[in-house]
């Protein structure tokens, strides 16, 4: 196989670079769980390759055994609306842990009905393992949370503050500024770029923020063909 180039012409793809990778997840899940006492070893596959439900597990502080969900993409907001509905469509008697791959500066605001969510990475014996250690995992249903991660772009929940790489504030007034700064931010969550009427109606967002907070602003929110994103 090959494709045209219009710097260097036509160029060969190797069967190699056509093959499709997937995660090893029966491999992933065994080494996550393998220094915890679980009821089973062998997960359920709830939404495929987004969710399962991989059993529930004995931490030496509780009585009873805790339910353990792992997700995928829990950033995206199709995937949270799905994990919500079986957790509202599977309850469990005791609260659940949703396990994610996710960084807890992208699911600090995510709410799953009758769960902690709880990034892998919070929760690791050591960071270059992939062993869950059991007795952080109970310190954080406990109430001993991780320090928040804070990323680049850091916005409140109410979004009238806004942080670019840890400076000093820009605070948001209006409804069309705070609407507006909420979805530029969601899109840089998720790694996409806006059109510009999708957050300025008026098509001029140093308009819409004001010349002061433009200023500040401009530096960060760029256009890359005709759409628009945070570039920390």
């Amino acid at each position: 196989m090959s494709y045209s180039s219009p710097a260097v012409g036509r160029v060969s793809v190797s069967a190699q670079q056509l093959l499709r990778r997937v995660v090893a997840m029966e491999r992933t899940f065994a080494a996550l769980v393998s220094h915890m006492d679980l009821s089973r070893r062998i997960p359920f596959e709830l939404v495929k390759g987004t969710l399962w439900e991989v059993g529930d597990a004995r931490l030496r502080k509780r009585v009873a055994r805790v339910p353990i969900w792992f997700a995928r993409r829990l950033w995206d907001r199709a995937v949270q609306g799905q994990v919500a509905a079986l957790a509202r469509d599977r309850p469990h008697l005791h609260r659940r842990v949703v396990l994610t791959t996710s960084r807890s500066a992208r699911v600090r605001d995510v709410e799953v009905p009758g769960a902690a969510v709880i990034p892998i990475r919070d929760v690791l014996e050591c960071p270059e393992g992939l062993a869950i250690s059991a007795e952080i995992l109970e310190a954080r249903l406990t109430g001993v949370a991780a320090a928040t991660e804070v990323g680049p772009i850091d916005l409140s929940l109410d979004g009238r503050q806004l942080r670019i790489n840890g400076g000093d504030p820009l605070l948001f007034r209006t409804e069309r500024q705070i609407a507006a700064i909420r979805r530029l931010v969601e899109a840089y969550r998720r790694g996409e770029r806006l059109r510009v009427k999708e957050f300025a109606e008026n098509g001029n967002p140093s308009r819409l923020f004001g010349t002061e907070k433009w200023a500040r602003l401009s530096p960060f929110l760029k256009s890359r063909g005709g759409l628009w994103g945070f570039e920390p």
